[in-house]
């Protein structure tokens, strides 16, 4: 994986405490690689929520950006 390569990963489900499950086992799986990606997780859908393309729209533009915290999960949220 290049240096420098920013992952997304969404989760509908949350661990206390930690990203979004899926999140902690791709981070957990890239560790060992000599250039580790950056991986924000963020977490949508909760209570079956949608998870709408403007949502991952957000995601993909802030993960993009840099914007969020790399330890801890980054919710989003629909307007219902």
């Amino acid at each position: 994986m290049r240096p420098g390569v920013k992952l997304a990963v969404v989760d509908r489900n949350f661990s206390m405490g930690h990203h979004g499950i899926f999140c902690e086992e791709i981070k957990s799986a890239l560790y060992a690689l000599p250039a580790p990606p950056q991986v924000f997780g963020y977490v949508a859908g909760r209570g079956g929520g949608d998870i709408t393309p403007e949502l991952l729209r957000e995601a993909w533009e802030d993960c993009a950006a840099g914007r969020g915290d790399l330890n801890a999960p980054i919710w989003l949220e629909d307007s219902r």
